[in-house]
C-alpha cells in the first residue's frame, strides 16, 4: 500500500492485512469503494494452515471510518470445495470470479449479492472448444463488457492471450 502525502505518494508497504505468511493477489475495490476484493491461500476458520497454494479462496474487506474491517472468507457458496480466484464486483453487487475445478475446468462464474449473502453462482456461458480456460475476468462497473485471459481458444491461441466480450441487450456475452 501506499499513501498520498503532501502531494506525494509514500513508499510502497506491505499492507497491514497481508504478509502474515499467506499469499494474497489479485485485489479488487468494488465500484462504490466499500469492499476490498482479494485472492489469498490463508486457511478458512476451523482449518490448518497448509503451505503454497493449497487454498485458493475470495477474502472480503468492508470499508470502515478507521480504514478496512479484518478480512473475511466470502461465504458460500462463493467459496466452495474448488479453487476460487480474481475476484471482480459491479455496480449491482454482482461478484464475478474464476473457479477452477478438480476436473480441470476453468471458468468464470457471477454471484448476486442479496440480503448481505451471495446466491448461488451462475457460470458464465461462451462458445468455446472443451479444453479452451477462460480465467481473470475483469468486468466494468456496469456489466457491459468484459476482458479474460484465455487459453485454447483457437489454434493461434497457444499462450494466454486477453480477449474482450459485450454484452447484448438479453444479457448475454458475446
Amino acid at each position: 500500500m501506499t499513501k498520498l502525502v503532501n502531494n506525494r505518494w509514500t513508499e510502497p508497504a506491505i499492507a497491514p492485512f497481508s504478509g502474515k505468511g499467506y499469499y494474497d493477489f489479485e485485489p479488487h475495490i468494488s465500484p462504490d469503494g466499500k469492499k476490498f476484493f482479494f485472492l489469498s491461500s490463508r486457511p478458512p476458520q476451523g482449518k490448518e494452515s497448509k503451505a503454497g497454494w493449497f487454498y485458493q479462496k475470495i477474502w472480503m474487506m468492508n470499508k470502515t471510518e478507521l480504514g478496512w474491517s479484518e478480512p473475511q472468507l466470502v461465504n458460500k457458496p462463493v467459496n466452495s470445495e474448488e479453487n476460487e480466484f480474481f475476484p471482480s464486483s459491479t455496480n449491482e453487487n454482482v461478484l464475478y470470479f474464476t473457479r477452477s475445478g478438480k476436473a480441470g475446468k476453468t471458468r468464470i462464474y457471477k454471484s448476486l449479492l442479496e440480503n448481505g449473502k451471495y446466491l448461488e453462482p451462475e457460470m458464465l456461458q461462451f462458445d468455446i472448444p472443451e479444453k479452451g480456460l477462460l480465467f481473470n475476468a475483469y468486468v466494468s462497473p456496469k456489466e457491459d463488457f468484459l476482458i479474460t485471459c484465455a487459453q485454447g481458444i483457437d489454434s493461434t491461441n497457444t499462450d494466454q492471450d486477453y480477449y474482450i466480450s459485450f454484452r447484448n441487450a438479453g444479457g448475454e456475452w458475446s
